[in-house]
């Protein structure tokens, strides 16, 4: 099964080389791969996680499509960038989940999560990336028992 998440923000796709110092600068053991280009079409984003290999899909989304999508939800404003990061697994889930929180914060724009029709910005979108962290060994233990 495939999940996704959502990020809104005004201007140009950053590279990885700040993409990165961002996901450092926020203390997160997140490392895209070095051998990788990524353009503002998207695309797989390969990476380490703490010391799992994951990766994840992104890719553009049109707002205007996503709006009608989900008419219940406020997303504040119109966007004019939106990206969708599609992924499958637990520990995918946590780096899509940073690397789109920390996409938000260094656009000043906002997290939407359809799981759980929430909209998130500025350290509360940090925050549920830190916890979903905590979260994943205590998931997976249950998982295997």
């Amino acid at each position: 099964m495939s999940m996704d998440l959502y990020v809104f923000y005004d201007g140009r796709l950053p590279n990885l080389i700040e993409w990165q110092k961002t996901i450092d600068g926020h203390g997160f053991d997140l490392k895209f791969s070095r051998d990788q280009i990524v353009i503002g079409e998207g695309g797989l984003i390969t990476a380490k996680w703490k010391t799992r290999d994951v990766s994840f899909e992104f890719r553009p989304c049109d707002f205007d499509n996503l709006i009608e999508t989900y008419d219940d939800i406020d997303f504040g404003r119109r966007w004019s960038t939106t990206y969708v990061f599609y992924w499958s697994g637990l520990p995918e889930c946590v780096a899509a989940y940073i690397a789109a929180v920390t996409l938000a914060q260094m656009r000043n724009g906002i997290v939407f999560d359809p799981q759980d029709s929430l909209i998130l910005r500025d350290q509360e979108a940090l925050r549920v990336a830190r916890e979903n962290e905590l979260l994943l060994p205590k998931i997976e233990a249950s998982l295997r028992h």
